[in-house]
């Protein structure tokens, strides 16, 4: 039996909580909240512009959700209990495992940070295109960035990344259509639209480590959750699953 809940407009995003309790959906300016049967457990109050982006911090105990204008956060029940701002549409949201960092990428080419939270924000600007693929490393250190074409890297250690440049990764020709660091390991899988599978590691002198080309176009791909294989989908409707080496194993990795 399938329970829903609706609201008017287009829905752009689901995330379940960290917990798997509760499952938020932005739809149109509602975020709808639901429990894990489907049923609607709250609505919250229509915001003034579309909800692009959601995304929960690693407790569960707080909601973001990113449209025109920044992020409105909610906690508790409570009705946009904090906002973010930022004059420009946010396309993309990323915490950090850590809980310290919330990153967003945005509709004018940039990514803005955000200290969870004295507020203190850092801006990169520069990119080519509008940004839709973030992503943090397990342990916080990294936030890789997807951009037509190549990767970059922030490094967050020390204090920081203001003042510095990231590491640029040039391994794709297309947009990135999937960025995700794999599960406990500083090992990082990107994903081009003209079929490239590419696995990092900012580590390691010779930074990427693994190719795959597909006869199709990626649409998306993502890791299992022992962080051993990917799924990767095609544009024809063909999904496939990559098994990597044990030597790129989490367990295998951190024994090193």
């Amino acid at each position: 039996m399938l329970s829903e809940a609706s609201a008017k407009g287009w829905c752009a995003q689901v995330s379940w909580s960290p917990t798997g309790t509760e499952v938020a959906a932005a739809v149109g300016r509602t975020v709808l909240r639901l429990d894990a049967t489907g049923a609607e457990v709250r609505r919250h109050a229509e915001l003034d512009a579309t909800v692009a982006c959601l995304a929960w911090t690693p407790d569960g105990g707080s909601l973001a959700a990113g449209m025109n204008g920044g992020i409105r956060w909610y906690q508790d029940g409570v009705e946009a209990w904090k906002t973010f701002d930022y004059a420009g549409a946010l396309l993309a949201l990323a915490v950090a495992p850590s809980g310290r960092w919330i990153a967003s990428g945005n509709h004018d080419n940039s990514v803005h940070c955000w200290r969870l939270w004295n507020e203190e924000e850092l801006f990169m600007s520069g990119y080519e295109q509008k940004i839709l693929q973030l992503a943090w490393s397990r342990d916080s250190r990294y936030l890789a960035v997807g951009n037509p074409g190549e990767v970059t890297v922030w490094d967050f250690s020390g204090k920081g990344p203001r003042g510095s440049k990231p590491d640029r990764f040039a391994g794709h020709v297309r947009r990135i259509v999937a960025l995700a660091y794999q599960p406990d390991s500083t090992l990082l899988m990107s994903a081009g639209a003209e079929g490239r599978l590419c696995l990092w590691d900012p580590r390691a002198k010779r930074r990427l480590v693994s190719t795959t080309q597909f006869d199709a176009e990626i649409a998306t791909a993502t890791w299992s959750h022992a962080g051993d294989r990917i799924a990767v989908a095609l544009a024809d409707g063909t999904v496939c699953i990559a098994e990597l080496p044990a030597k790129w194993h989490p367990g295998h990795r951190s024994r090193r």
